[in-house]
C-alpha cells in the first residue's frame, strides 16, 4: 500500500471521474485489491477495518472507489541524507 501512495499531492484519474489526492493518499476499488492480494472482498474489508481501527489508515469510500490515507506517511520514507560534519567546516588532516 505504500508503493501505491502517492508521493506527492495530485489529481489521478479513476472510472468515476478525477480526484485530488495528497501525499500518503491512494485510490483503488475493493475489487481491485482482492484481485491483487488474492483474497475475496470480504476479506479485503474486514483488513482496510482492522487497519483503521489500529490508526493506521483511513479509508473513505465513495462511488465504489476508496481513498486510503497512510497514517504516519512520513515516518515510512527514508530519511533526509546527512553527512558527518558540515560543508562549511575546516579540514581537519593536512
Amino acid at each position: 500500500m505504500i508503493g501505491r501512495a502517492r508521493w506527492q499531492d495530485g489529481r489521478e484519474a479513476t472510472p468515476s471521474g478525477t480526484v485530488f489526492l495528497r501525499r500518503g493518499q491512494f485510490t483503488c476499488s475493493l475489487r481491485y485489491l482482492a484481485r491483487a492480494w488474492g483474497w475475496d472482498e470480504a476479506r479485503v474489508r474486514r483488513f482496510l477495518a482492522r487497519l483503521v481501527q489500529e490508526r493506521m489508515i483511513n479509508a473513505v469510500t465513495d462511488a465504489g472507489q476508496t481513498v486510503i490515507t497512510i497514517c504516519n506517511y512520513e515516518e515510512y520514507q527514508l530519511p533526509a541524507k546527512t553527512t558527518d560534519a558540515p560543508s562549511d567546516a575546516a579540514a581537519t588532516r593536512r
